[in-house]
């Protein structure tokens, strides 16, 4: 279970096992944070009214920005060199753009989710949450205008004990296999 929101709808003994992103998709080591703000992802008006208002928003306001589709490989590059990664969640979503913004040591702006486990994840001072268009713009005034306390959040997000973000969930699903098969009498597996 990917959102930690729906894991009571589950059977007991079911986990949460959140996204995760892929290391080798960011440069390391990191380019010049040359993008203020970046975001990966659909803009579908119809689909997503508030994200897309929101994009307007920040598009009639800031110049240095980059907004859209990407491949994989794409979004690692325009992250690495984002000073910023903006996300709107669709439902309280702990979504991919969390985690790759982390792992791309970019600031990452979200809106404030509840009871989905980022403050779990990730520590507060790492990235921002914002209530609303009044806190995402103030928010990103100040990042922009104080590189130091930038740069400051969004380093840690590519170190530990941050990396969590980075590492693949194969990981900990690793993990339940070998607790699943010890529990069933088979030898322990081992990880190459």
């Amino acid at each position: 279970m990917a959102q930690r929101e729906f894991l009571g709808d589950f059977p007991a003994g079911s986990v949460w096992l959140p996204l995760a992103a892929d290391p080798a998709l960011f440069a390391r080591p990191a380019e010049a944070r040359s993008i203020d703000i970046a975001y990966v992802g659909s803009d579908n008006r119809s689909a997503y009214p508030e994200r897309a208002r929101l994009l307007d928003l920040l598009r009639s306001r800031y110049d240095n920005v980059s907004f859209g589709r990407a491949s994989p490989q794409e979004m690692g590059r325009l992250y690495s060199r984002a000073k910023l990664v903006f996300n709107k969640s669709v439902r309280n979503d702990v979504n991919m753009r969390c985690f790759e913004a982390m792992c791309a040591g970019a600031v990452l702006l979200t809106d404030r989710l509840h009871d989905n486990g980022l403050a779990d994840l990730f520590e507060a001072e790492t990235f921002v949450a914002y209530d609303d268009e009044h806190d995402l713009m103030q928010a990103i005034d100040r990042l922009l205008a104080d590189d130091r306390l930038r740069e400051q959040m969004g380093d840690p997000g590519r170190s530990p004990p941050h990396r969590s973000a980075c590492r693949p969930a194969g990981e900990t699903v690793f993990q339940l296999g070998r607790i699943e098969s010890r529990a069933a009498g088979d030898a322990p597996v081992r990880l190459v």
